[in-house]
């Protein structure tokens, strides 16, 4: 393994997250340099870490990279303790939406579209960046003003809404691995995932999954998650996939690559 490098030298690790831009560059716009900026780098390096296989496949495939070279390395989980405050919403079911909304394959519009065909009484919660004048403007065309609420903070925050929604929905077209899934298993939170990228991997059995392009299938989902015996299987089981990603594990990994690269 990694029988390129000199005898001597220093060596030159690159880890890559994923490969977004390279999957969309219309929504990055002609100015983006990463994916001009990322591939020199991967192929000048020694070795290439992935945060996930679904990441490394996508390397392989669109960098042409000898398959010894890059390395899975997938990323760990740690339950933050929650902080003392108050709920968005008084009373579930709410579900709860986490991280960018602005981006296309992020994929926010369907939630909105999924939680119309539910009834009034379910909320949306989404945490991340503070709500835009057009997203005020969508919620308000909708009939959803009293129905999404948005929400900041820090990792405490969101372990407060993590321990208090009826689920997370995580609808993205795309992810080099998806973080927010595994933090709220941690929790104790029920998942509800978009079938794409590399979610079926990391989460396997413990969450609900849908696809991203049909609506109806992820508000399908939204609904079934609320069934009680349904979420006292998705914690179960989410606990334990949570408890399969830990930093120690990534650690390992990252240690056993570079001593492969030892002279």
């Amino acid at each position: 393994m990694f029988d390129r490098h000199v005898p001597h030298g220093p060596r030159l690790a690159v880890t890559v997250y994923d490969m977004i831009h390279e999957r969309f560059p219309e929504q990055f716009g002609p100015r983006d340099v990463i994916p001009s900026a990322k591939r020199p780098w991967c192929e000048a390096a020694d070795v290439v870490f992935a945060i996930s296989a679904t990441t490394r496949d996508d390397l392989l495939e669109r960098f042409r990279l000898p398959e010894d070279k890059v390395v899975v390395t997938p990323l760990g989980v740690t339950a933050a303790a929650p902080s003392p405050g108050p709920l968005p919403f008084a009373d579930p079911p709410w579900f709860l939406y986490v991280g960018e909304r602005a981006k296309p394959y992020k994929n926010w519009a369907a939630v909105l579209g999924a939680l119309s065909a539910l009834g009034p009484e379910h909320g949306l919660v989404c945490f991340g960046p503070p709500a835009t004048t057009a997203e005020l403007d969508l919620l308000a065309t909708r009939g959803l003003t009293e129905r999404v609420r948005f929400a900041g903070g820090d990792d405490h925050d969101l372990a407060r809404l993590y321990r208090a929604a009826s689920a997370l929905v995580y609808p993205s077209y795309f992810e080099g691995f998806g973080l927010p899934p595994l933090q709220a298993m941690a929790q104790g939170c029920p998942v509800v995932s978009a079938r794409a990228g590399a979610m079926p991997e990391v989460l396997g059995d413990a969450a609900i999954f849908f696809d991203p392009a049909d609506v109806d299938d992820l508000s399908a989902a939204m609904a079934r998650v609320l069934d009680d015996g349904c979420v006292a299987a998705l914690r179960t089981r989410g606990a334990e996939r949570a408890a399969m990603f830990t930093w120690a594990r990534t650690v390992d990994a990252t240690l056993d690559a570079y001593r492969a690269l030892a002279p």
